[in-house]
């Protein structure tokens, strides 16, 4: 495909340099027609060649994959470990004093 375009960049440029070359001398010879008319059979030429090639493939697509689920890992919970506690202390027992009564004699 590049080949092509610079084909027709290089015909494209000779189509414009060559003709103009003795116009801008004020100077007509009739050979400058028959290039120019040259440079359009070649710039034809070469437009219908790569308008005839086949198109190029078309890119791939790329399609994203289904959302797959994975369960987690069994997990392995073991039990609390054993814990012995000392017995409660014994209870307390605060007893109210009793009233003491004095007596006058």
């Amino acid at each position: 495909m590049s080949r092509k375009v610079l084909a027709a960049t290089v015909a494209a440029a000779m189509l414009v340099a060559l003709p103009l070359s003795g116009a801008q001398a004020h100077d007509h010879h009739d050979g400058d027609i028959g290039l120019g008319i040259l440079g359009a059979a070649v710039v034809g030429g070469l437009a219908i060649a790569a308008a005839s090639s086949p198109p190029p493939p078309p890119a791939p697509v790329y399609v994203q994959p289904q959302p797959v689920y994975v369960a987690p890992p069994p997990a392995y919970y073991a039990p609390p470990p054993q814990v012995y506690y000392a017995p409660p202390p014994p209870p307390v027992y605060y007893y109210q004093p009793q009233p003491v009564y004095y007596y006058r004699r």
